[in-house]
């Protein structure tokens, strides 16, 4: 299990529930001797188009932040983004870009890579890990579910429920899960994860957050443009992390449910790799509450 994208999928993925939902799903609750059967019924819907009511969203808008991967995040970051120093306690100007004839700083847009990311997280700066919390718990779920088996039977090996850290992601498990590694096509070891996040349009956005003092933060100092981020400013990265969770059936054919060859047969891709991959994404935005840490 990793966080990186395989190329091999099941042609019938699971199913992808909320799960904050899973402990609600009274039908899988229940154990029942049967005879299997395969095949089944299918149905497509087709919904009208859907329509915003704003041509686009703007750069600061109110979203749902409910299940979100909130961090407190230093703010010192992104001001040196913008090659904009202050003091040890983010209060005075040391050394700046912005240029007050203009009223703007230079850079258009800024970019985090995934390293600047990690290196700024610590167990204590993760304040929720929103719907990430149960996602162990949905993935053994949602296995059990794929194979039709009972919730309390016993599927994976001792060290398979060791890699899933007994069912329990918390912010220690987070952390670990950031430094996950894989190999490359080299031999060499690197991280599992890759990507960034941007922001865009810096200068409006500090513009708008100056004049509608939009987190309550601002206005009581009289901070200007020139102050860039401060502490109490939010940022939503959309569409966040991105889990890829597979575990891999190296022999499928020895699980004891009746005709289960013929449900391998139909869901699983066949090539020159032996093994039989069943895999479930999982992906939460990244809530970052800047805040005064270095």
């Amino acid at each position: 299990m990793s966080a990186d994208t395989h190329n091999e999928f099941c042609d019938d993925p699971i199913i992808n529930t909320d799960p904050s939902q899973n402990e609600n799903i009274v039908s899988f609750d229940t154990s029942d001797n049967v005879i299997l059967a395969t095949g089944g019924f299918g149905l497509s819907i087709t919904f009208p188009e859907v329509a915003f009511l704003d041509e686009k969203l703007s750069i600061i808008s109110t979203f749902d932040t409910t299940n979100t991967i909130r961090i407190s995040f230093d703010v010192r970051l992104f001001n040196e983004k913008i090659n904009l120093y202050k003091n040890a306690d983010n209060t005075t100007i040391l050394d700046t870009s912005f240029n007050s004839t203009t009223g703007r700083f230079p850079a258009v847009n800024i970019q985090v890579e995934f390293n600047e990311f990690k290196n700024n997280i610590t167990p204590d700066r993760i304040l929720s890990l929103g719907s990430f919390t149960n996602i162990y718990k949905d993935f053994s779920f949602q296995v059990k579910k794929y194979f039709h088996f009972p919730l309390d039977s016993k599927l994976f090996t001792t060290s398979s429920i060791s890699e899933l850290n007994q069912n329990t992601f918390d912010t220690t498990e987070f952390i670990r899960t950031l430094d996950d590694t894989i190999t490359d096509v080299s031999g060499n070891e690197v991280s599992a994860f890759s990507g960034f996040f941007s922001l865009s349009g810096i200068n409006p956005m500090l513009t708008d957050l100056v004049a509608n003092d939009t987190f309550s933060n601002r206005s009581l100092n009289n901070y200007t443009v020139e102050d860039g981020f401060i502490a109490g400013d939010k940022i939503l990265v959309v569409p966040g992390i991105t889990f890829d969770m597979g575990v891999v059936l190296a022999n499928p054919y020895s699980l004891n449910v009746q005709e289960l060859s013929l449900l391998a047969e139909q869901c699983y891709h066949t090539n020159e790799t032996p093994s039989k991959f069943l895999q479930k994404q999982y992906r939460a935005p990244i809530l970052l509450e800047l805040n005064n840490l270095s």
